[in-house]
């Protein structure tokens, strides 16, 4: 090398250029540590270059302890520090802005995945709401329906119940009804009280006796309601006959018809007695001789009548118990005496009410002896 290309560093060149290495290795560790934090490029590079340095500086050591370095070389050396430094740094800044780049970009895509999962679970419910929605629906149009056909059966339970348990039970009547049987009973018995009392009168006024007087109100009776029982036996079997388009049909023929259509029937039948009770009357004026009768008679025979209808259609129908005869124990139960007490009968003034199955409704009067 030509002593003209040499340059002098200082009197103390080795310390200077120690220290500027020094300074230059301070400077590449803090570059190290940030590299350390974004491993870009190569880390060892800058302490290769520091090596280099430093062999080329102890290449040119002299005796004296000076350092002959050619001015371009250190120059080359140095610039070439500086711009793997600049480099490096240039490095580390676009790695950090890749990285936060990176990791915005990371960020993003994570959103967008917990995004399309949660717009897929989304859609996954909204179609379970419109399935159970549906489902819903279906089963409440179910449950009314069934609601329905429950009402339904337990309105036709209550009404085959009705049917079977009103069906010739005299224990089960409708208290709306003023034709029921204890209404007719009572009206029985104020028959007794009064019409029968005044034709009695009127009868004794004309010389017959008492147990004759008494013989003839209760043969009107029982001719009345023996009329009566016929018609209403006969209107029956017509209804029933005319329901099954039957013109043989017994009345007892359970086949023929339900007992649903049997018991409205006799709801009919019972409904339409008032209505029907004129013709009634009409036929037993004429079973019944009426020109000998006094109005008093005429009139109890009319009231004898009307009630004698009423009872044969009832359900079951109402019977009138004459049956006493003289000679008989009295019994007590069934019968209240006349005018006589006494423990045999003598003969009845008045029958008691009953139904077939002799359910006594009303007490019978008897002379007693």
């Amino acid at each position: 090398m030509a002593e003209s290309d040499m340059v002098i560093v200082g009197s103390n060149p080795k310390k200077f250029f120690l220290k500027l290495m020094e300074t230059l290795e301070n400077k590449v560790s803090e570059i190290l540590q940030e590299l350390n934090d974004c491993s870009v490029g190569n880390p060892k590079q800058c302490d290769n270059w520091v090596v280099i340095l430093h062999e080329s500086l102890e290449e040119y050591e002299d005796e004296s302890g000076f350092v002959m370095i050619s001015h371009s070389t250190l120059k080359q050396k140095t610039d070439d520090i500086f711009w793997h430094l600049d480099y490096l740094q240039r490095s580390i800044r676009e790695n950090k802005s890749n990285q936060k780049g990176k990791a915005k970009e990371e960020t993003l895509n994570n959103e967008i995945n917990k995004n399309e999962k949660l717009q897929f679970r989304i859609e996954q419910l909204d179609k379970q709401i419109t399935f159970f929605e549906k489902e819903a629906r279906r089963l409440k149009e179910k449950v009314s329906t069934l609601e329905l056909q429950k009402e339904g059966l337990l309105t036709r339970l209550s009404e085959v119940a009705g049917l079977r348990l009103c069906d010739n039970n005299p224990n089960i009547q409708d208290l709306s009804d003023t034709k029921r049987p204890t209404k007719i009973v009572e009206a029985f018995g104020e028959l007794y009280d009064n019409e029968w009392t005044n034709a009695l009168e009127d009868l004794l006024k004309t010389q017959l006796l008492e147990r004759e007087a008494i013989d003839t109100l209760a043969g009107i009776l029982k001719s009345v309601f023996e009329t009566c029982n016929t018609f209403a036996r006969s209107q029956r079997i017509a209804l029933l006959r005319g329901m099954v388009l039957c013109d043989s049909c017994p009345e007892n023929d359970h086949d023929a018809l339900s007992q649903g259509l049997r018991n409205k029937i006799k709801t009919l039948q019972k409904d339409s007695a008032m209505d029907v009770y004129p013709f009634v009357k009409k036929q037993v004026d004429e079973r019944i001789n009426y020109a000998c009768l006094d109005k008093e008679v005429k009139e109890y025979a009319d009231r004898c009548a009307e009630l004698s209808w009423l009872m044969n259609v009832q359900d079951p129908p109402l019977v009138l118990n004459f049956k006493a005869r003289s000679g008989d124990p009295v019994d007590k139960k069934k019968f209240s005496v006349y005018t006589k007490n006494g423990s045999v009968v003598d003969f009845v003034v008045w029958p008691a009410v009953m139904y077939e199955n002799e359910t006594l409704f009303r007490k019978g009067v008897l002379q007693a002896k």
